[in-house]
C-alpha cells in the first residue's frame, strides 16, 4: 500500500516548501487480502453493486442494485465481515444513506489525519481540508462544529 502524504513544511534556510513528508506511523492492512475476495463475491452476486478500493479502505456500494436485494445483501455482508475481522483492528460500517458497506482500519479517519498533519488546529484562524468523500462532514468536526463568519 502506498503512503499518504503528510504536511508540507517550510525549509528555514530557503523559505521555500520542502515538499510532503511521509507519515511516521504504519497501519496494518493485511486484512485487505482476506476481505477483498468476500466483497468481490458479493459484487458478483449483486447486480448493480460495485467495489471501491483505496490504499486503506474497501467499500462495497449497492446504490445501483435492486433496493430490497441490495439492503438484504448489505446486512448479510455486514454480519459476515464482522465475523471475519472480529479480532482485528478493523471497523465495518453500513451506511443506509450512502448505500455502502465500508471496511477500514479502526484508528484511521480524516479527522485523525488532519490532527496528525497540523497538530493543534486551535492555533490557526482557518484550516481547510479538501477530500473526495462526497458525504463526509469536515474532518475532525462533530455535527454543528462548522461555523461560517
Amino acid at each position: 500500500a502506498s503512503q499518504t502524504p503528510g504536511p508540507a513544511a517550510a525549509d528555514d534556510a530557503e523559505d521555500e516548501p520542502r515538499g510532503w513528508e511521509a507519515p511516521r506511523r504504519t497501519v496494518d492492512l493485511t486484512w485487505m487480502d482476506e476481505v477483498r475476495p468476500i466483497l468481490e463475491s458479493f459484487t458478483r452476486q449483486t447486480p448493480g453493486s460495485a467495489l471501491e478500493a483505496t490504499d486503506a479502505r474497501l467499500c462495497w456500494h449497492f446504490r445501483d442494485a435492486d433496493p430490497d436485494f441490495g439492503e438484504a445483501q448489505a446486512k448479510n455482508l455486514q454480519l459476515h465481515l464482522e465475523a471475519v475481522v472480529e479480532h482485528r483492528p478493523v471497523r465495518v460500517r453500513t451506511s443506509a444513506q450512502k448505500q455502502a458497506v465500508t471496511v477500514q482500519p479502526a484508528r484511521v479517519s480524516p479527522g485523525r489525519a488532519l490532527r496528525a498533519a497540523v497538530g493543534d488546529v486551535e492555533q490557526y484562524d482557518l484550516v481547510l481540508a479538501i477530500g473526495d468523500e462526497r458525504y463526509a462532514r469536515p474532518s475532525g468536526t462533530r455535527r454543528g462544529d462548522v461555523r461560517f463568519g
